[in-house]
């Protein structure tokens, strides 16, 4: 038996009902019947059910499938898509921040570069000409500052054993005036 005959019986049953109680004077029509009719008809449709549930089972477990696969790859496609449009927009930035650091740098490049002495511009362009040459400019220069050096120290040394006497003795005219106005 189908479904449809089983709706159609549920719907003459449910008529018979109705008209049973609309009308007084109707004629009784057995309830045990009608309901037994039904009954039967539902098994028959549930155990008609049963194998073809079994069988369009793997059916209806094929087309889940498909379609949860489905889902999947439009969601991993919308994944691809909004890594794309992260990456894009995370280069962009990163390209317009180096871009204005590099502008900021050559700026602070410009005006330090205004503030440098010409004679330091023109060591550094020797130096970039003959690395070898200045270097042994520097080294003769440095040797000739340390001969300079040794003659000073003598004269420094001097000049501090000087004022090391001369506060020493500030020192002890203090203590003793000190001394002299306590009284003791």
């Amino acid at each position: 038996m189908q479904i449809k005959s089983l709706i159609g019986n549920l719907n003459q049953t449910t008529k018979t009902a109705e008209a049973k109680t609309a009308g007084q004077n109707a004629p009784a029509v057995p309830a045990a019947p009608a309901a037994s009719s039904l009954d039967q008809s539902m098994r028959e449709v549930v155990s008609g059910l049963g194998s073809v549930k079994e069988a369009s089972a793997a059916t209806v477990s094929d087309v889940l499938t498909k379609e949860a696969q489905a889902i999947e790859a439009a969601n991993d496609e919308r994944a691809v898509r909004r890594s794309k449009i992260a990456g894009a927009a995370f280069a962009e930035t990163a390209l317009a921040t180096f871009t204005a650091a590099g502008e900021a740098a050559e700026k602070m490049a410009k005006e330090a570069a205004a503030g440098i002495d010409p004679q330091t511009i023109e060591l550094a362009k020797l130096a970039q000409a003959d690395p070898a040459g200045f270097l042994r400019e520097v080294e003769r220069g440095f040797n000739e500052q340390r001969a300079a050096n040794g003659q000073d120290k003598t004269a420094s040394d001097r000049e501090l054993r000087q004022y090391q006497e001369l506060g020493a003795g500030h020192y002890l005219n203090g203590y003793e005036a000190l001394k002299q106005a306590i009284g003791r």
